[in-house]
């Protein structure tokens, strides 16, 4: 196993500071969640990524993700998880965006035909 020294460890943690900083999915997210729900739920939503993106950087110092490559089961079954984990998200915000619909819009929609509850309709 090889040893590394502190320059090493340096070098790692500037480049993943950097990767962090640069602009990207995670700030569009932020960004939005900002405009969305203000400065609060942007700054739920940076510590939200933080941590995130800290699990991933200390499982990769850990060399978990070289167990994942040179593992095809653990890998697929990671994979397979997570898709089910997506899968779940979706069906909750589906069902959330049901009932979060209003009685009365649902009483008298305004093109004469029932209304779709949440996003049913479209996913």
């Amino acid at each position: 196993m090889p040893v590394y020294d502190s320059l090493h460890w340096l070098t790692f943690l500037a480049a993943a500071a950097l990767l962090n900083l640069s602009p990207g999915p995670d700030i569009a997210f932020i960004l939005g969640k900002t405009a969305q729900g203000g400065r609060r739920a942007g700054l739920a939503a940076m510590l939200g990524v933080w941590a995130g993106t800290f699990g991933q950087v200390m499982a990769a110092a850990l060399g978990l993700s070289a167990i994942l490559v040179s593992s095809a089961l653990a890998f697929t079954t990671i994979k397979w998880v997570g898709a089910a984990y997506l899968i779940w998200l979706g069906i909750r915000a589906c069902a959330r965006a049901g009932a979060g619909s209003s009685a009365a819009s649902r009483a008298r929609p305004i093109s004469g035909r029932p209304s779709a509850r949440g996003c049913w309709s479209t996913c």
